[in-house]
């Protein structure tokens, strides 16, 4: 009798020590798009639960919260590390509940004369500088996610409570729609996560101007086009006698009665074999409706003298696209279109 207790006590233990260094593979927290379009997390940090809507960025980054430092830390229970002067912010520590799991994370409170301020954001950008916050570096070192990589499914870009979902650590195979993840080939010596693409853009059949970079923007539902490209679609529209108006002055807002007329844009970006993927915005996806009827086409030109595309959250309505941080990758694969299925 007295062997069988001390197996049975035996076995508690192995199972106590194996699960606890067991790490949990994923942490997911729900996104909503407030009312200047922008992609936003609602969490609850510090030991009173203050709520803050903070803009999950992949660009340079650090986590950072825009309020007084007495506010953070009396009244929500945040506690002060350091003054950071090459960021200039002071540094706090707090609990940020994060979906179902919490996890402890430093951030700062820029000050005037910081980069950042002004800015309510959690970093999933790259990690340049050990003085920069990073959300998946900080919850790799706590032991809650066993990969530092961040995958993004957006169902909606519609304002409301639930757009969609990041998954931290590690992807959700539920997402998956009868597909499998491909690593696009990313573009040497750049600061945000890149892709490389062969040039290929097209609106329909007829080619526009395509570009040799191409960069995922979270903050942002649209999407920057070479100038070339954005004055060709223009002209394409007045060939194919779509009725525009073109707002210059107005951050080049172009507007359309309908989107019945409208094509597909295809944009090719290149496989680590040198193969490509070909990524299409919809018409659906590239416009927004307005109050009034019209709809806002969701391009803007780049003036810039590098030939580059930035595409805005919409793109990521139809594909589950992940990043990276230690290879500095992006991943992607085609998502299944009702992200609460699997919920």
């Amino acid at each position: 009798m007295a062997l069988k207790k001390r197996n049975t006590f035996s076995i508690i233990l192995l199972i106590t020590a194996f699960v606890g260094f067991t790490t949990a593979t994923r942490v997911s927290q729900s996104l909503n798009i407030n009312d200047k379009e922008q992609l936003q997390m609602t969490v609850a940090y510090g030991k009173n639960k203050c709520y803050v809507n903070l803009l999950p960025s992949i660009n340079f980054c650090s986590n950072v919260i825009h309020e007084f430092s007495f506010r953070v830390q009396y009244q929500c229970g945040a506690s002060y590390v350091d003054n950071d002067d090459f960021f200039n912010s002071f540094n706090y520590k707090a609990q940020f509940e994060l979906g179902n799991s919490y996890a402890v994370l430093d951030f700062g409170i820029p000050t005037q004369q910081s980069m950042f301020y002004g800015d309510n954001k959690l970093c999933f950008g790259f990690y340049e500088d050990e003085r920069q916050h990073n959300v998946l570096v900080e919850l790799y070192k706590a032991g809650l996610i066993q990969y530092q990589r961040m995958y993004v499914a957006l169902n909606s870009t519609s304002a409301g409570l639930f757009a969609g979902k990041i998954d931290m650590g590690d992807y959700d195979k539920y997402q998956l729609y009868n597909s499998f993840f491909v690593q696009l080939k990313s573009s040497p010596g750049q600061s945000q996560y890149s892709a490389i693409s062969n040039g290929n853009l097209n609106y329909g059949s007829q080619k526009l101007k395509g570009a040799n970079i191409v960069f995922f923007s979270l903050e942002t539902p649209y999407t920057t086009l070479p100038i070339t490209a954005f004055t060709e679609i223009l002209s394409i529209f007045k060939k194919l006698d779509i009725r525009y108006t073109y707002l210059y002055n107005q951050d080049h807002t172009l507007l359309i009665p309908s989107i019945e007329s409208l094509q597909n844009i295809t944009l090719e970006l290149l496989v680590e074999d040198d193969t490509s993927y070909k990524i299409t915005l919809t018409p659906k996806q590239y416009t927004k409706q307005l109050s009034s009827g019209q709809y806002k086409v969701l391009f803007q030109p780049e003036y810039t003298l590098i030939n580059q595309i930035t595409l805005g959250y919409t793109v990521f309505q139809p594909y589950y696209i992940g990043f990276d941080l230690l290879d500095r990758q992006i991943r992607i694969a085609q998502k299944v279109q009702d992200i609460f299925s699997q919920a």
